[in-house]
């Protein structure tokens, strides 16, 4: 396993440490780190129950789950997926407009997925212009809707004579 290849960040983790493993955080695998060294400027672990190829091979496309401190992220401008997931999104006048229910991490932006009340999504980009304000200690985030985002996963064209 190679952390903080993609993220840019440097992991404070260490041998012994719990790290989770899995496609959620919730349903994440605890492993404990049992080597790590630095190879070619990567972090490269060794994790608890994983002793061959093909026990590795199982993980791929899953998730490595640390905590904040381990990820080295406790700057102020960052969230915690956890923290994120679950906030009820309003508008800027005080409308509610649904509940963030998932959190994409990507290259360019993260995008926080809001689940509307009648089970549409609206992707936020986290970007300036869309995410106006976050208070995590009231699970609230105030979100500006582009045009166009409340209709993204809506079929709004007519059905076809073919």
């Amino acid at each position: 396993m190679v952390l903080g290849e993609t993220v840019g960040l440097t992991p404070n983790v260490f041998e012994g440490d719990a790290i989770g493993l899995g496609f959620s955080r919730e349903h994440a695998i605890p492993r404990l780190i049992t080597d790590l060294k630095v190879v070619s400027g990567r972090l490269v672990i060794k994790l608890s129950g994983i002793a061959t190829m093909e026990d590795a091979e199982a993980l791929i496309d899953q998730a490595i789950y640390l905590t904040n401190e381990q990820a080295g992220t406790v700057e102020d401008d960052r969230y915690a997926i956890g923290d994120i997931e679950g906030c009820t999104v309003v508008s800027p006048d005080g409308t509610t407009l649904g509940t963030i229910s998932e959190v994409w991490l990507l290259p360019a932006n993260d995008v926080w997925l809001l689940t509307q009340f009648d089970g549409h999504t609206i992707p936020l980009p986290v970007i300036e212009s869309v995410i106006i304000e976050v208070d995590i200690a009231a699970k609230k985030v105030t979100a500006n809707l582009l045009d166009g985002l409340d209709t993204i996963d809506r079929n709004t064209s007519e059905p076809s004579d073919a």
